[in-house]
């Protein structure tokens, strides 16, 4: 990881030189250098350039940016040709479109694209294509409780896609839907192999499955037993050393004698209500079933339902004992509102006057906890304003969001109103977080992290940048953990004044992407005066983790 960020800080220093008409033709090669088997790199690369070119046009210039001298067209396919021509790697991967093979090749030449005005449409086009591609997951992590994955086990977080392979549930529960609708519930300890949409093995443990009609004939695996399910409920546990029962509670079971390829002779047809002891030594012995033994989609329901309140509980008691009464807090919206027609979103911050926002369009939904609202932003229209007196030198904003979508070039978090001095806090299409301070005139300072929220898309998270003047760095955060660290480009004192939470003010004439607004939910949003610590905004993720 710290490889790949070293990669990337280097690139962005070059491209700052190459759009300041400061970058000699060894700094040009080594951008090709970089960007080639990179699709990091590349993303990063399209970002930086396309917002350089509507940053231009943004904040006044007249003509498109210009950082190199125009060629003709057929040059820069000149160029390509020999680019694609002496490449001996294996055939480029999906995401290596003709595009960025192009802008590659003309960086490599030392050439520039005719116009950079050019570029939005071939990043929108080459994203659509990439948002087509499918995921190779045979299930979803739905909920866990407590749950402890093993070292050497996938490690999947609740809304999780899961792909084929090894879970290894020390403590807790989980519950899986795979991809056919089957529903499985693991108690801990437990191994569970998924082996596709509707097989997994369980070399051991306890699990409940609820197999609708489409699932029809799930399949698990075992080294004693394998249960082939026709649309039912059952229970089974998994005893290497002692053996295995399985209990039926509806429908039909089929149980075969492992290692005989489903044999019709080794089969044993279990009806609702009645189970099988299964021994070591190869004995059956039928019994009833008994499904207080497993745990049931009842009980998981409450165990959640009670972690969620406790951990709710814990979040208010801390913002009210801690967060409200710390004097380096500018604002803090942490979503409480017991109308949920109210137009005002609430300031907690107890030292330095109360900044309360005004909702516009955004309505009141459901948050990272039962009982905890937030706000839904899915139309151009929905937004918060606020207004924020004061120039920190340092800064550290904090959201808690849930991305329903990245569908737009860039997705507001937090975008002044004043150019000069202004602050935009935003999420690329690629899911990068990008943050930047407006200089004077017509220029901008960017910080753009490393591609890291498309996977986090549908579950609540933590985003978080901060500017700190006296280490003049800028550092980008995704659920507590570091994910870039960028020298400050030039000194900047941030004013936030007038500003949109999930928004930004209505776009110049013939801008690029006019529609920046967020598609998703935001339920605390917090502004320091200091750049928070690694380990601050941590106790802030963990503190704050539904």
């Amino acid at each position: 990881m710290s490889q790949n960020l070293d990669r990337i800080a280097e690139l962005e220093k070059l491209l700052s030189a190459l759009a300041d008409d400061q970058l000699d033709m060894a700094g040009r090669t080594r951008i090709g250098e970089l960007l080639d088997g990179d699709p990091e790199a590349c993303e990063f690369y399209l970002d930086y350039m396309s917002l350089n070119a509507h940053l231009e046009q943004e904040l006044g210039s007249v003509e498109p940016v210009q950082f190199l001298e125009k060629l003709p067209e057929a040059q820069i396919e000149e160029a390509t040709t020999i680019y694609l021509a002496t490449r001996q790697p294996p055939p480029p991967p999906v995401w290596r479109q003709p595009w960025a093979l192009a802008a590659a090749a003309v960086v490599i030449a030392g050439v520039w694209i005719i116009s950079l005005m050019t570029a939005p449409e071939k990043i929108r086009v080459a994203q659509e294509d990439a948002s087509n591609a499918t995921d190779n997951a045979v299930a979803v992590l739905t909920d866990a409780v407590d749950a402890q994955f093993a070292a050497g086990s996938l490690q999947p977080e609740r809304g999780d896609l899961l792909p084929k392979g090894m879970l290894k549930l020390e403590q807790g529960i989980a519950r899986l839907q795979f991809y056919s609708g089957a529903e499985v519930i693991l108690e801990g300890p437990i191994e569970f192999e998924l082996l596709s949409d509707n097989s997994a093995a369980c070399p051991s443990g306890t699990f409940r499955a609820t197999i609708p009609r489409p699932a029809q004939g799930f399949s698990v695996a075992s080294t004693l037993v394998d249960i082939v399910d026709l649309g039912t409920q059952f229970g089974a546990t998994i005893t290497p050393d002692r053996g295995a029962e399985i209990h039926v509670f509806e429908g039909e079971v089929e149980v075969y004698e492992a290692g005989t390829n489903r044999d019709p002779d080794k089969r044993h047809l279990l009806t609702a209500g009645y189970g099988l002891e299964v021994g070591t030594d190869g004995t059956y012995i039928d019994m009833l079933a008994d499904s207080t033994a497993f745990i049931s989609e009842d009980e998981v329901e409450e165990r959640m339902r009670l972690k969620a309140a406790a951990r709710h509980s814990a979040w208010q008691d801390f913002i009210s004992e801690s967060i409200s009464r710390d004097p380096r807090v500018m604002v803090h919206y942490p979503f409480i509102s017991e109308d949920t027609k109210s137009r005002m979103l609430e300031d907690r911050a107890e030292i330095g006057g109360l900044r309360n926002g005004i909702i516009i369009g955004s309505s009141w939904v459901s948050g990272r906890w039962p009982g905890k609202r937030g706000l839904s932003f899915s139309r151009p229209s929905d937004r918060v304003r606020i207004d924020m007196k004061g120039a920190p030198k340092s800064l550290s904003l904090i959201a808690w969001v849930k991305l329903d979508s990245l569908d737009q070039r860039f997705s507001s978090l937090l975008v002044t109103d004043r150019l000069s001095r202004g602050v935009e806090w935003q999420i690329t299409r690629a899911g990068a977080l990008q943050f930047g301070v407006r200089k004077a005139k017509q220029s901008s300072d960017q910080y753009i992290s490393p591609v890291a929220l498309t996977k986090h898309i549908g579950k609540w998270t933590q985003v978080a940048v901060t500017l700190d003047a006296e280490t003049r760095k800028v550092c980008h955060y995704v659920n507590g953990e570091l994910l870039s660290t960028q020298p400050l480009k030039s000194p900047a004192v941030p004013v936030i004044g007038k500003a949109q939470i999930g928004n930004w003010n209505a776009p110049r004439e013939g801008d690029s992407y006019p529609v920046r607004n967020l598609h998703g939910r935001i339920d605390e949003f917090l502004i320091y005066r200091e750049a928070l610590k690694s380990d601050e905004l941590r106790d802030l993720f963990e503190i704050g983790l539904p």
